[in-house]
């Protein structure tokens, strides 16, 4: 199962992000990309990795009521930071302005 998921994931992220835009910057010569955050979002994403292990590890790889509940408050913790960060500049709740912007 664990397996499956990474899998796909591996796969949506590589082949139906990365050949989409590996094809138009062949065509065109580019992808322009809004780096806003994107320290922050790739701390939270290997948060959420480190959290993952340590809930297998330490539930001895079986999935148990309680890592389960761990599991679905890992989620939850992830979607209210995503969601904060997500508010236009206008009037966001965690302001990411004074943030460096990153281009690729």
């Amino acid at each position: 199962m664990i397996s499956n998921s990474l899998g796909s994931n591996v796969y949506n992220n590589l082949i139906c992000l990365g050949l989409p835009w590996f094809i138009f910057s062949f065509i065109r010569g580019g992808v322009e990309l809004d780096g806003t955050g994107l320290l922050i979002y790739t701390c939270m994403v290997l948060g959420t990795l480190i959290a993952t292990i340590a809930i297998i590890v330490g539930s001895g790889f079986v999935l148990t009521r309680r890592a389960a509940v761990m599991f679905v408050l890992v989620y939850v913790v992830f979607l209210v930071f995503a969601a904060l960060f997500s508010f236009p500049t206008g009037n966001p709740v965690l302001n990411l302005s004074n943030l460096p912007s990153e281009e690729f």
